[in-house]
């Protein structure tokens, strides 16, 4: 087990992808962070809302993360490159 922290703010919401090769967490911090569930170690923080981010789930493949959030958007991301799509 192992304890993530990192937000500035609330933790909103958390995602494991399909094969729990990463977890995601939304927060009031307007991030969202990718996490290695198996060392606790943050892999990136993607950056893009203007508002609190709300929550978070991966594709089916795990390869793609949906956010949404109180700017009124959602937004998709690459997990591999840690960027918006």
């Amino acid at each position: 087990e192992h304890t993530m922290s990192g937000h500035q703010l609330a933790v909103t919401g958390v995602a494991i992808s399909p094969a729990n090769i990463h977890c995601a967490s939304s927060s009031w911090d307007k991030t969202i962070k990718i996490w290695n569930p198996a060392t606790g170690v943050c892999e990136a923080t993607l950056h893009g809302h203007s508002d609190w981010v709300h929550a978070v789930k991966f594709s089916r493949d795990g390869s793609r993360l949906a956010s949404c959030s109180s700017d009124q958007t959602v937004r998709t991301w690459s997990v591999a490159h840690g960027e918006a799509l």
